[in-house]
């Protein structure tokens, strides 16, 4: 496996792997704010917390494309991805992470650019950048406004395992080497009895993510190389 992936104590393909991706059961029309809190409990760090349940967080996710032109009039593709795992008043230094979509996978393999594969890289760097579970955290959700990511790991992904990793049509799936990646990030997080789970919200619900996200592919230099397991996030920060 390579080192750009997480290490598991179990594998890929078992099918424990695809039951540990849940759809977050939130009551129909909540958002957010509905059913997540700050301030938070006496010793806790500062994260989001489910009201009433300060062993699940919620991390808002989301990727972004830019099209640009240059100088000679090209157009080229820029794309970012970002995660918010604390609620202000924390300084966004210390609440909001983004990085640069790189342009090779996590098998070095190097891949279109698209808006996609932000989305699906922000849900694994969301996962990466902090062992939750060493906060207690026993449930992780994942909260996207991205029907792809969300449906995509909750629902069709069982049927494209099944499928060979294919769709109807006998494709091979789009981005495969970061589902991939993501459900090790999943399966490493259920060899700590936490599960990961993910949950639609609606756009306005997750403007500030996008906005990360659109200034991580904006400001942020090109990345060639996958960066592996991204800078962990500590309690302390």
């Amino acid at each position: 496996m390579s080192s750009n992936v997480r290490q598991t104590r179990s594998r890929v393909q078992r099918s424990a792997v695809f039951k540990n991706a849940r759809k977050f059961p939130a009551p129909i029309n909540s958002s957010p704010s509905d059913l997540f809190t700050y301030p938070n409990p006496i010793g806790v760090a500062g994260l989001y917390y489910r009201r009433g349940d300060h062993r699940t967080m919620l991390i808002f996710v989301a990727g972004s494309c830019v099209y640009q032109t240059d100088f000679y009039g090209n157009i080229f593709i820029r794309a970012g991805c970002a995660w918010i795992f604390r609620p202000p008043p924390h300084p966004d230094h210390g609440r909001i992470n983004g990085i640069h979509l790189e342009q090779e996978g996590p098998w070095h393999e190097e891949h279109p650019v698209t808006s996609h594969r932000a989305e699906l890289r922000a849900a694994i760097g969301a996962l990466q950048c902090g062992r939750w579970y060493n906060l207690g955290m026993k449930n992780i959700v994942i909260a996207s406004c991205s029907d792809y990511l969300v449906l995509g790991i909750t629902e069709k992904i069982e049927v494209w395992r099944e499928q060979g990793w294919r769709d109807t049509s006998g494709t091979v799936i789009a981005n495969l080497d970061l589902w991939k990646a993501l459900l090790c990030e999943i399966d490493h997080y259920s060899d700590f009895d936490t599960k990961v789970y993910f949950w639609k919200i609606g756009d306005n619900d997750n403007t500030e993510a996008h906005a990360a996200a659109r200034s991580a592919a904006i400001l942020l230099p090109d990345i060639k190389q996958y960066s592996g397991v991204v800078p962990t996030y500590r309690s302390g920060d």
